[in-house]
């Protein structure tokens, strides 16, 4: 795997967390409106690698006397995975691009080494 899949899958794990967080705030915002039906996104591996979000699922189970299903912890739950799931992925692209910087500068020393040792037996 190259450092540009790593990034690549570290980004789709990213917008996929985003989304489920997003899915999850609408819950919560909701939790009050009378019929209301928790919603989430399915997840699904990508061909290319990573993960991306495959489809929304409403709830089939109503709440009773006509509130909303949604449980408020186990959505505050649920926010708290999903952060932690986000920042997992953005700790893979903040590493991923200090591996960048770190090739680099070997390259740039190996260059300014060799450039170094022609001058020298230039003289």
């Amino acid at each position: 795997m190259s450092l540009t899949d790593a990034i690549s899958i570290a980004a789709s794990g990213m917008n996929a967390a985003s989304t489920l967080m997003d899915y999850t705030a609408n819950n919560i915002a909701m939790a009050n409106t009378p019929n209301f039906l928790a919603d989430a996104a399915d997840l699904q591996p990508l061909p290319t690698g990573g993960v991306g979000v495959d489809s929304l699922s409403l709830s089939d189970v109503a709440g009773t006397d006509g509130e909303s299903n949604m449980v408020l912890s186990n959505e505050f739950q649920n926010l708290a995975e999903e952060r932690q799931f986000y920042d997992a992925n953005a700790a893979v692209v903040s590493i991923t691009d200090q591996m960048y910087g770190n090739l680099l500068d070997v390259v740039s020393n190996a260059t300014s080494d060799s450039d170094s040792s022609d001058q020298v037996s230039g003289l």
